[in-house]
């Protein structure tokens, strides 16, 4: 579990050469940001407790499948989707989701990774993230929601509602963020070239957005446990370790 990970790293310090270390630093993967966000990972449980009324699993896909196209519309990266997965399965499981606002439920997480991620909105984003809403709403009107239209002043209201909801806390790493770091402080240990790192990144970067669009997050499967389980599979996968030494005692 991420909690006793991060703890393993005051208990149990592994020792690690220098130039591995130095390594790391370079790369942006260096030891103390690997403890850093675990304990923001960690963090993260004590806001992933389930909601009194989870959303539908067929809801909650919906909301993705929404989210995916603003990121698109947005030129956002699939990491920002993930980012915006576990942001809204945050604020799911901090308050009963008013399936109503469901669109700009949407719109509102992907403005807030957008500002995190300093993007610059394209002149018709606006525009692009409306017409989103208003196919979720759509979706959602035949199965006797009353969906108002998404206004800008409803947008910026619920936009507020989330970050309120989430207490301002809005950074823990997504699964995506963390296969890029295990893969990499990996392949420096293992003096993997940069084809074998795009092999060895492929498949946990495929495997996460299909479990992360299916599962929610929650406090016993956070996306940093999520992203260490799928990158264990990708190495046996590539043949770079066996699979028994994987297995635990």
């Amino acid at each position: 579990q991420p909690d006793a990970l991060a703890a393993d790293f005051e208990s149990r310090p592994v020792a690690v050469p220098d130039v591995i270390e130095d390594a790391w630093w370079r790369l942006g993967v260096s030891t103390q940001i690997l403890k850093y966000q675990w304990e923001q990972d960690g963090g993260m449980n004590s806001m992933l407790e389930p909601a009194p009324r989870p959303l539908q699993p067929e809801l909650r896909q919906a909301a993705l499948r929404c989210m995916s196209r603003l990121v698109h519309f947005s030129t956002m990266s699939q990491s920002s989707w993930c980012k915006t997965a576990l942001l809204f399965d945050t604020y799911c499981a901090k308050v009963e989701v008013d399936v109503e606002l469901l669109p700009m439920t949407c719109v509102a997480v992907v403005k807030i990774v957008s500002k995190m991620e300093q993007e610059a909105y394209p002149g018709n984003s606006e525009g692009n993230w409306s017409e989103c809403a208003e196919e979720l709403r759509a979706w959602l009107l035949p199965a006797g929601y009353n969906v108002p239209e998404a206004t800008q002043e409803l947008l910026l209201e619920q936009e507020g509602s989330v970050m309120r909801a989430l207490q301002w806390r809005m950074t823990g790493p997504c699964a995506m963020q963390w296969i890029f770091t295990f893969v990499t402080r990996f392949a420096a240990l293992a003096g993997l070239s940069f084809q074998e790192v795009q092999a060895l990144a492929t498949n946990p970067c495929e495997h996460a957005r299909a479990v992360v669009m299916s599962e929610q997050a929650s406090s016993t499967l956070t996306h940093g446990t999520l992203a260490i389980g799928l990158l264990c599979l990708g190495v046996v996968e590539a043949g770079l370790l066996p699979l028994e030494a994987l297995q635990p005692e």
